[in-house]
């Protein structure tokens, strides 16, 4: 949202000069081996694919990979120990958001649907495309809240909270928002956070697109709804807008961290909120050079590590007053942003130019690169999705149109 009027951005400065990180080796002409990973098992699909996501389990890992000229996801389980498939499921509509929980997936096809991670069978599913757009959803209090758009799909006359029994399916309305009482703007929720306010109520924080059908008119907006009270708890409507087009959008989603510090990020600014207080801790602004699109946002050692995007810039921001401590402008792109994943203390994450291993003070310490190979046979670019099995260590990721098992030499 909003990518094309970037470029128009003027400069703000920083409180800080960040560190500029030197270019990361990208390798020789020539193809050589990995250095810091080995290759455990790899499966090809012949097909070419873009993987949107992979989760490791007890037993298995699930890749979820969108085969060229398909049009529609599959689920593929491979047993994580040989890489054999176990199940596999065809064209599962769009399949970019998913979680684990126990013995069972979560994931946002046409609808939210659960299935056995075992077999692959669906337990549940609350589909109903052409009255039910399913925006978001997460995990808390042992309960699903997810936003969907009710109406005509996501132009729908309002935007509805449900409690979800994660074993059933089984749900209650617990909030609606209406667009005619938010400027008409419907809301179209993305990213969402839950918090236990210190006296009991239980909160859930969001940031919105406020969705109308042109991408100029839609408006980033956030705010917390108490659930337990059925109303607004904070309401911090178009939060960033300064006048300027490219500070109305949404970017990361928003991450909690020490028990009611909320981080936000869009392409003009950052901040930190105490939810508790309903406060602000601080709002620092992001200098042209330093700007990108969507991607995701996690913390380590109190650094607020932001992921490539879709304008290829790393920022690691201080968490205690916003400033830029490093910027990586040589790490690739993603349009759709890889997660991080934690472990020992170091963040994983893949973009356009490969796999990356990076410690707390954001040194690249490892690094799979396209122009490497992890065998004579397996090589390429990496696709979003990363895992890491927390009993092995071992990383399941996508290799060029492999499936790979990795680990750390």
């Amino acid at each position: 949202m909003f990518n094309f009027l970037i470029l128009l951005q003027l400069g703000m400065s920083c409180k800080k000069e960040p560190i500029i990180e030197p270019f990361a080796n990208y390798g020789s002409d020539t193809t050589a081996l990995n250095q810091d990973f080995e290759l455990i098992w790899s499966d090809r699909d012949m097909r070419g694919f873009t993987c949107y996501g992979t989760i490791v389990t007890s037993i298995s890992v699930i890749y979820f990979i969108d085969p060229t000229g398909s049009g529609g996801d599959d689920i593929i389980s491979l047993d994580k120990l040989t890489g054999d498939t176990l199940w596999s499921k065809s064209a599962q509509g769009s399949t970019s958001q998913h979680k684990l929980l126990g013995n069972s997936i979560y994931y946002k096809g046409s609808g939210l649907f659960c299935i056995d991670v075992t077999t692959g069978n669906e337990k549940w599913k609350v589909s109903n495309y052409s009255k039910k757009h399913l925006n978001d959803f997460i995990f808390a209090n042992n309960k699903i809240y997810a936003f969907f758009d009710l109406g005509g799909g996501i132009v729908g006359d309002s935007t509805k909270l449900y409690e979800i029994d994660p074993i059933t399916g089984s749900s209650s309305e617990k909030f609606t928002l209406y667009g005619a009482d938010r400027n008409g703007y419907n809301q179209a929720p993305k990213g969402m956070l839950f918090y236990n306010h210190p006296n009991g109520n239980k909160i859930i924080f969001t940031q919105s697109i406020g969705y109308k059908p042109s991408i100029t008119t839609e408006r980033g907006e956030y705010y917390a709804i108490d659930i337990t009270n059925d109303s607004i708890f904070w309401d911090l409507g178009y939060y960033f807008f300064d006048g300027d087009i490219n500070s109305g959008g949404i970017s990361s989603s928003p991450i909690l961290i020490n028990d009611n510090t909320i981080l936000l990020k869009n392409y003009k600014y950052n901040a930190s909120l105490n939810l508790q207080t309903m406060t602000e801790n601080w709002k620092s602004s992001v200098s042209n050079n330093y700007r990108t699109g969507g991607g995701y946002m996690t913390e380590l050692g109190g650094k607020i590590f932001q992921s490539v995007g879709n304008f290829a810039r790393f920022n690691i921001v201080n968490s205690n007053d916003g400033s830029i401590y490093k910027n990586y402008t040589n790490l690739g792109y993603d349009s759709f942003g890889s997660d991080f994943v934690k472990y020992n203390n170091h963040i994983y994450f893949t973009t356009t130019k490969g796999l990356f291993k990076m410690d707390a003070t954001g040194t690249i310490v490892k690094q799979i690169l396209a122009t490497d190979a992890l065998s004579e046979e397996v090589g390429g670019s990496f696709s979003n999705g990363l895992d890491i099995d927390p009993m092995t260590g071992n990383i399941y990721t996508t290799c060029g149109f492999n499936m790979v098992c990795i680990k750390e030499k």
